[in-house]
């Protein structure tokens, strides 16, 4: 379980608390241990906001070929919008857009400047955002998951994992 935590510097956000669910962190998870440390790669959380907690149940992958690059990534719109519908259509009560994932290939769990402006734009157009660093750990079989929710104004407040 994550738990959002309130920035020191930040105001007096509410504490937030995001869950992911099995399926959710075994997609991600596959998905960066193939990548390894060649090339980052990302996709879309999907799930639900229910008062102050944040359940991410499903997520989108990119195509194995497209986007690869050791410096950043680019989430390819039409393809992730398709696969978010796709996910969409599989449950009964629709889960929705609740932010993004990319992994780093580096062990930093810190958003770049390019990555604090595409969360930036994402909060405004959702009203707020998850946005998830993923990191390969040492061992090669574990990921490291940094959730922070971003307001419209920019501000990213971590959370902590449990």
């Amino acid at each position: 379980m994550l738990v959002l935590k309130e920035s020191s510097n930040v105001g007096t956000k509410k504490t937030r608390r995001v869950l992911v669910s099995g399926k959710a962190y075994r997609k991600i998870s596959a998905c960066v241990t193939r990548a390894g440390r060649s090339y980052e790669t990302g996709g879309v959380l999907m799930g639900y906001k229910v008062l102050d907690t944040y359940y991410i149940v499903d997520v989108t992958t990119p195509a194995l070929t497209k986007n690869r690059s050791m410096i950043s990534f680019v989430l390819d719109g039409s393809e992730h919008t398709r696969k978010s519908a796709k996910i969409i259509s599989k449950y009964l009560i629709k889960p929705q857009v609740l932010g993004i994932w990319h992994s780093h290939i580096c062990d930093i769990d810190r958003f770049s400047e390019q990555d604090r402006r595409s969360n930036t734009i994402l909060a405004r157009s959702l009203g707020e955002a998850l946005s998830m660093i993923v990191t390969l750990q040492p061992d090669k079989h574990k990921v490291k998951m940094t959730t922070f929710l971003v307001t419209r104004d920019g501000r990213h407040y971590p959370c902590e994992n449990y």
